[in-house]
């Protein structure tokens, strides 16, 4: 193997990175003749995706690492050392360096530096979990481009707020009542409601439309009847880049994990875009690891 700069790629959360952090700075004090750099890149677990997407159309040798995390490569991304166990080979071979990886107090760590990462960051985040997974889905919301629209979200979320008629605005036990295949799916329906639908009252206005449908895994709210200026409780979830509603509906945030299960929707048998099966949410809330 050669000595090269290279690039970790990996998620927040991973233990596996909060090690490597160390070694990388021992190595940095230790090996001082060294001149190769080693840079992190740690992304939401959409967002790395989205990144071993575009290394694949760069370098179709990035295909076999399709689902390696992290990932170790070279700057020009020529050279692709591997995956966890390949880059402590890597060190090894040409540092001759051994660290024994204690998995339990690295996870430790690596929940504490999420959760600060999290608590520090300028975005608002919840968590909604479906009836067909325990996986939950995280969203980060844009609420320095929205803060309107994540209120009403984020109030809605906890579900403590109540509308004129004193019933509560939760988005518990709303059902995912049309999932258009390749496209989005769409919940957040509030059933029998007599009162108000959203935390401003009846409806509330479109903000702007400057975050674009241009990644799977955006949220943006559903007008009501297709009328601008129509924004309640409904929301759609994209499941490909849906150019044609920019412009046309608000969108707030992203998915950052979790976007698993809503694919997973997208296989269940359906009729006339309704799943055959109930599917609704479960729990949701603000987010906090």
């Amino acid at each position: 193997m050669s000595i090269c700069d290279l690039i970790i790629l990996g998620q927040h959360h991973l233990p596996e990175i909060e090690y490597l952090k160390d070694i990388l700075l021992d190595l940095k004090q230790k090996d001082k003749e060294h001149n190769a750099k080693f840079e992190i890149i740690t992304e939401f677990e959409t967002q790395y995706n989205e990144v071993i997407s575009s290394l694949v159309k760069e370098n179709k040798d990035f295909i076999e690492f399709i689902n390696v995390i992290p990932l170790v490569y070279s700057k020009d991304k020529n050279f692709i050392v591997g995956g966890f166990e390949a880059f402590l080979k890597y060190l090894t071979v040409n540092f001759s360096y051994i660290k024994e990886f204690d998995k339990e107090n690295y996870s430790l760590i690596a929940y504490n530096n999420y959760k600060s990462f999290l608590s520090n960051s300028k975005f608002k985040y919840v968590s909604f979990t479906l009836n067909i997974s325990d996986k939950p889905i995280i969203l980060q919301l844009f609420n320095d481009i929205c803060p309107k629209t994540t209120l009403n979200f984020v109030e809605i979320c906890k579900g403590t707020h109540r509308n004129n008629r004193g019933e509560l605005l939760t988005y518990k036990d709303c059902e995912v009542f049309r999932v258009v295949k390749e496209s989005f799916i769409q919940t957040g329906d509030f059933k029998n409601f007599l009162g108000n639908k959203c935390y401003f009252g009846n409806e509330f206005e479109d903000e702007n439309f400057i975050t674009k449908h241009d990644t799977p895994g955006i949220i943006g709210m559903v007008k009501n009847k297709g009328r601008q200026h129509s924004n309640q409780s409904q929301f759609y979830l994209t499941l490909n880049p849906l150019k044609s509603f920019d412009g046309k509906f608000v969108a707030f945030g992203r998915v950052v994990s979790g976007y698993d299960v809503l694919l997973s929707l997208n296989e269940l048998n359906s009729y006339m875009q309704r799943p055959v099966n109930r599917v609704e949410i479960i729990k949701c809330g603000e987010f906090s690891p």
